[in-house]
Order: structure tokens, then sequence, then C-alpha cells
């Protein structure tokens, strides 16, 4: 009888736990305040939460993300040989990044990198 209490417990337990972790993660979390006190208790959440994030730092504006300088750093792009995938490589390319492509075809990957390459705002 104790055993199988305990084990309700733990069941009750794992479906609050889940509970807040998914109201954390839901944008309807900024609707309802709930959890801005987690702030108070650790800075570094700010920007990884919608629920703890002011509504106005959690965007970037195009024109932000059209200046950011990402010389140094480093993004792999999945299905980047074309369609989305490529059009963000070839953005990120021109800001500065290190683009590594990832693509299921090799002759195909070869040729984005080379259309990349040959972009007048590749930044190299």
């Amino acid at each position: 009888m104790a055993a199988s209490n305990i084990h309700k417990l733990g069941a009750l337990i794992a479906a609050i736990v889940a509970l807040a972790i998914g109201l954390l993660q839901s944008p309807l979390s900024r609707q309802y305040p709930i959890f801005h006190w987690l702030v108070h208790l650790d800075h570094s959440l700010i920007g990884m939460l919608p629920a703890i994030t002011p509504s106005n730092s959690w965007r970037y504006t195009n024109e932000q993300l059209q200046t950011a300088d990402l010389r140094g750093q480093v993004a792999l792009i999945t299905g980047a040989n074309s369609g989305i995938g490529f059009e963000i490589s070839k953005a990120l390319s021109r800001q500065g990044a290190t683009v590594v492509l990832g693509c299921r075809s090799p002759q195909r990957c070869f040729r984005a990198a080379d259309d990349i390459r040959s972009d007048e705002q590749y930044s190299g």
C-alpha cells in the first residue's frame, strides 16, 4: 500500500514539473506573469525563456540582424544547398560568420558553397 502511494506521489510530482516546464516555454506565459520571480534567482535566464524576458528584448529588428557583426561565430546550417537554408547561409556569410553547410548530396553542397563564395557581398 505504501509503495503504491509513493509511485502516485512520484507521478504527481513529474506531472507538475512537466506542466511548469511547458508553461515556461509557452508564449502564454507572457500573458500571465506567474514566473517573473525567476529573474531574481538567476539573471542568466533572461533571454532564454519567453516567460521571464521583457517583451521588447525578446525579438531583434530586421536592421539589427542585418548589421550584426558575426566574425568569429560559427553557424551549422542544414539543408544549405537550396531554399531557406541556402539563403540563410548566404546571409550569415555576408555578415562574417563561418558557415558550415550540411547537405545530403555532396555535389549540390559543393555547388552551393561555390555560389556563396561567388556572391559579391561574400566576406570570406
